[in-house]
């Protein structure tokens, strides 16, 4: 077989002509157990499909079966899949004719396979032979009797015969017709019963649809939702391990002090075991750190806390000295008289007032030939560098005009 000419004529279930339709001729091929394509061909103005294949594959064996299909849809949509075969050996030709086809619209349906092999396999029948209009045949001597007349005979009997023969067949046609009209009623109505059940399947399908959405809006608002809470106890959660290492990192100020100074008296008593000529004097610490509203604790600054800080910004924090107990009871009796010759009077009490010495300040006028800058110490009393208890006072004498002098007086 080298050529395959096929044919078949598309109407509708109205008996109208399907044109300008695609239908695919398909064979099932064995070597590859799936359906091959053969053609595919546009139906005439007249219905007519037409299709002549000359190209096969050489070395593969067909099963012995077409079908008509109409294309571009995900399941076949099977038109037909008998016909008369004809073979003509001296061309090797194969004719097959599908006949005349009633192309299914919305009466298409799947076909249901017989054996579990072709479960998974999904077919729409979409076509049917054509099958002509049959009216059948109406018993109708037990609904109207027909009129009947005793057979008369003379001249005037033929066109009586006549007569009656008409009046039978004009009611027996009626009867046809109205038994044909009620089986149309018949169909009209149970047509209409169908679309009623399709309109309320779809009310049904609508509403299910609808259903279906309000359901998927509450899921994504309850999975907002959701997540937002997550987002939240993942904050707490961080909140929470900062506040538990902060509360961790609270020592008592007195404490550090404490620490800091038994680690330097241990420090200076292993200096001493050791016979070593220096010790720790004067030490200044310069804590840096939040100090609690209470200011009995602290918590010091680790370098993630800098590095949160803006440039230039200083932490706070709190500074204190750590003096040894021989120094501190020494220098608690004595203190060495700074140097104030030359200062002003706020230099020199700020000056004093940080060695723990207090201001006494006596005023002297100047001279209109003096060069000496008003408002400036001349003269103090003890000197400088003398040693006086904490706590005494410090005769300095300042210069002043002669006008202010005699202001005061």
């Amino acid at each position: 077989m080298k050529i395959i000419e096929a044919s078949a004529h598309i109407v509708t279930s109205e008996g109208k002509n399907v044109s300008g339709v695609t239908l695919t001729l398909e064979t099932f091929q064995i070597s590859s157990r799936r359906w091959v394509k053969l053609a595919a061909v546009k139906t005439t103005s007249k219905g007519i499909w037409q299709a002549k294949i000359t190209q096969l594959r050489a070395g593969a064996f067909y099963a012995p079966q077409l079908r008509l299909i109409e294309g571009g849809n995900t399941v076949p949509r099977v038109l037909a899949q008998n016909g008369f075969l004809s073979y003509v050996a001296t061309t090797t030709t194969l004719f097959v004719d599908f006949g005349r086809v009633e192309r299914l619209d919305r009466n298409a349906y799947l076909m249901q396979a017989s054996s579990s092999r072709f479960k998974r396999s999904k077919l729409t029948v979409a076509g049917q032979p054509k099958k002509p209009v049959i009216f059948r045949a109406v018993n109708t001597s037990s609904r109207i009797p027909l009129v009947t007349q005793p057979v008369l005979s003379g001249a005037g009997s033929n066109a009586t015969n006549t007569t009656l023969n008409a009046e039978n067949s004009a009611i027996s046609n009626r009867v046809v017709l109205d038994t044909f009209n009620a089986e149309v009623l018949k169909f009209t109505a149970n047509e209409a019963q169908l679309n009623l059940q399709i309109i309320k399947k779809d009310q049904l399908l609508a509403a299910k649809l609808t259903e279906i959405n309000t359901n998927k809006t509450r899921i994504q608002t309850l999975e907002t939702q959701l997540n937002k809470a997550i987002e939240s106890e993942r904050k707490l959660k961080i909140d929470n391990q900062l506040f538990e290492s902060e509360a961790k990192r609270k020592t008592p100020i007195q404490d550090i002090a404490a620490n800091i100074g038994s680690e330097v008296d241990a420090a200076n008593q292993l200096l001493r075991s050791k016979k070593q000529p220096y010790q720790f004097g004067r030490i200044e610490l310069d804590l840096k750190g939040a100090v609690s509203p209470d200011g009995h604790t602290m918590t010091l600054i680790n370098l993630g806390d800098l590095t949160k800080l803006k440039n230039g910004a200083t932490p706070p924090g709190v500074k204190m000295e750590l003096i040894p107990e021989r120094e501190q009871t020494k220098a608690s009796a004595l203190v060495k008289i700074p140097n104030v010759i030359g200062l002003t009077e706020t230099a020199t009490r700020r000056l004093l007032q940080a060695v723990g010495l207090q201001l006494e300040s006596v005023n002297q006028s100047l001279t209109d030939d003096s060069k000496i800058p008003v408002g400036q110490s001349i003269q103090q009393a003890p000197k400088a560098g003398k040693e006086t208890a904490r706590g005494s006072t410090i005769l300095v004498v300042f210069t002043v005009e002669n006008s202010n002098i005699e202001e005061q007086s």
